[in-house]
């Protein structure tokens, strides 16, 4: 698979300094000069921080992830142009990475993994390809505690689920034909079935999936117990899920391909597309989909004032969300 590397705020750059090919291109100019809300809508294995689209009136979702203008029968006549966002995307057999402006090595960008780990408490330092172009993948497996523990926030996800039971309580309706096959002669036990709101449930399930992944990972232990907050977080979810079982992953991930659309569990969309791309990420990161666009970006914008959020709230100062003008000092 080809790489190629660039930086955010570019100022335009041709593609033939990048090396890039007439097949580069064609994969590129895919998704050039379209809108985020656009891709991430129609690409499900693209990730964007921040992740909630639309809701802060900043505008984040009428960003491109880069523009391309130029001549496309001349490479170098064809520019480049990158905007805030920093991370990599990549289609079919191309990928694109982006890079921090301030970076002097593209391989060892201090500067974004610093504003990484102050921001989604992670320690990057220690894991040697965190940012490498072989990397992007494990970077999804420190940025789920994250997204745990803001999804929790919320409280544990809970849904309707129908059980089929066969006891003396009854509670619900009477499965008769079920009834006369299992409980005949008759013990005083009652075939039937209930529809009860659950925490063990398919959302949680696939958490459970991606926390059991995740330990099997050399650095499993370093994310899922880096602080008391993810500990616990990641305790709740294995006690609310008694069925889980490893056999019913690939059910659990077919249950969740549809997006979750609910109105009070936000965070838990993100959540859910996070876990699904790290369950998947062989099968729909590197192979040679049709047009399948993937990738994990930032928005360095965002970033920023999130990483002075974390500096300020430590003295006692409220940073203020510049981009919506909220929470702002009068002089």
């Amino acid at each position: 698979m080809k790489h190629l590397s660039t930086t955010d705020n570019n100022c335009g750059v041709s593609l033939d300094k990048l090396e890039a090919s007439n097949n580069d291109y064609e994969n590129l100019s895919k998704i050039a000069n379209i809108s985020l809300i656009e891709l991430i809508k129609n690409n499900s294995s693209l990730l964007l921080f921040p992740n909630m689209l639309g809701n802060n009136n900043d505008g984040i979702e009428e960003q491109t992830i880069f523009n391309m203008y130029g001549d496309s029968s001349n490479l170098s006549k064809v520019k480049l142009h990158t905007g805030n966002l920093m991370g990599y995307i990549g289609i079919n057999n191309t990928k694109l990475r982006i890079s921090s402006r301030f970076s002097n090595n593209d391989n060892n960008d201090y500067f974004l993994q610093y504003l990484l780990q102050k921001v989604f408490s992670i320690n990057l330092f220690d894991f040697k390809y965190s940012m490498s172009l072989n990397g992007e993948l494990e970077l999804l497996f420190f940025i789920f505690p994250f997204l745990l523990k803001k999804a929790l926030s919320q409280g544990i996800f809970k849904t309707y689920q129908t059980f089929r039971r066969n006891d003396s309580c009854i509670k619900g309706v009477i499965d008769i034909a079920r009834h006369i096959k299992t409980n005949v002669p008759f013990f005083g036990m009652i075939a039937y079935n209930s529809r009860e709101r659950t925490v063990d449930n398919y959302m949680t399930q696939l958490i459970r999936h991606t926390i059991e992944y995740i330990k099997t990972k050399s650095f499993g232990k370093e994310i899922l117990f880096y602080d008391i907050d993810t500990k616990e977080a990641v305790n709740e979810i294995i006690k609310s899920t008694n069925s889980y079982c490893l056999k019913d992953r690939n059910k659990i991930i077919f249950k969740n391909l549809k997006a979750l659309n609910h109105p009070y569990f936000t965070f838990y969309k993100s959540l859910q597309q996070l876990c699904i791309s790290i369950l998947t990420h062989k099968k729909i990161g590197y192979g040679n989909s049709d047009n399948k666009v993937y990738g994990i970006l930032f928005d360095g914008a965002w970033l920023w004032e999130e990483y002075l959020a974390t500096i300020l709230k430590s003295i006692g100062f409220k940073h203020p969300k510049n981009k919506t003008e909220q929470n702002g000092i009068r002089v």
